[in-house]
């Protein structure tokens, strides 16, 4: 058995153990006996209490912000064969609840407007290529139809020994309000 329980000390402190118990047999395959071995794991348990606020604190400001996060692996020479990870808010941009379809490349240049896939494709070919960051602005079909604008901003990270690509590693702010705004002022300045 493996449990982490909470314990106190004689001060009343509370701190957190990892218990691993097993059962030791004698020749015949009875039980004589339980072995336990004791972790103290507080500084990991209060870890990870930090990394989940953290995690609420960034996932509530992308929400509020209307950014979405991504991650691309780059191991594979064709796109679809990697990995592709987004935020709850970029689920939210491309017109879905979190979770609720497998994130692809192949889903993206679906819902990227047919116009952009050329401009995208060569901001992500030209980045990697020239070993640099890109910006893009582009625009995503949502399922019901709705046209999001989006500012891409992704970085590239590569093996350092040998200099291949790993993992693109991205952001999507959702603009489409204020490009309307501009709009809309230009046409009062008219």
């Amino acid at each position: 058995v493996r449990e982490e329980v909470i314990n106190y000390s004689k001060s009343g402190e509370e701190y957190w153990l990892e218990m691993d118990i097993v059962p030791v047999a004698d020749a015949a395959g009875h039980c004589t006996h339980l072995v336990a071995i004791e972790r103290d794991v507080t500084e990991r348990k209060r870890a990870e209490v930090a990394l989940r606020a953290s995690e609420a604190t960034m996932a509530a400001a992308q929400r509020i912000a209307h950014i979405g996060s991504w991650e691309m692996g780059l191991v594979h020479e064709e796109p679809g064969a990697n990995s592709l990870r987004w935020s709850d808010e970029m689920f939210r941009i491309a017109g879905f609840e979190p979770g609720t379809v497998d994130v692809t490349n192949e889903l993206f240049f679906q819902l990227a407007h047919p116009d952009d896939h050329a401009a995208i494709r060569q901001a992500m070919t030209t980045a990697i290529r020239e070993r640099q960051p890109y910006s893009i602005v582009h625009r995503l079909v949502r399922p019901d139809g709705q046209v999001r604008i989006v500012q891409e901003e992704a970085h590239i990270f590569f093996d350092e020994p040998g200099g291949k690509p790993l993992k693109m590693v991205g952001t999507a702010h959702d603009i489409t309000e204020r490009k309307s705004l501009e709009q809309q002022f230009l046409r009062a300045q008219r």
